[in-house]
């Protein structure tokens, strides 16, 4: 399993054609793509939204595991 932190999960959003933003002055983080929120990822609560695209899925589940194995807060 990769180390999949923020910084490499904006990458690969961006690599699947996304925009990544984190809402301003909150735990959470959105991925959009033509500024329709596709999922986001609430840091407070570790869920995200499931999205209708399977990379998007896959990635936002490797980010939790990561955070969850490193227990990132």
């Amino acid at each position: 399993m990769r180390n999949l932190g923020t910084p490499m999960l904006k990458k690969e959003i961006e690599k699947l054609g996304y925009e990544f933003k984190r809402w301003s002055g909150t735990s959470t983080f959105m991925v959009l793509k033509h500024d329709e929120i596709i999922t986001e990822y609430d840091h407070k609560n570790e869920q995200y939204g499931i999205s209708e695209d399977e990379r998007v899925n896959t990635l936002m589940e490797e980010y939790k595991k990561y955070r969850q194995r490193c227990r990132i807060d």
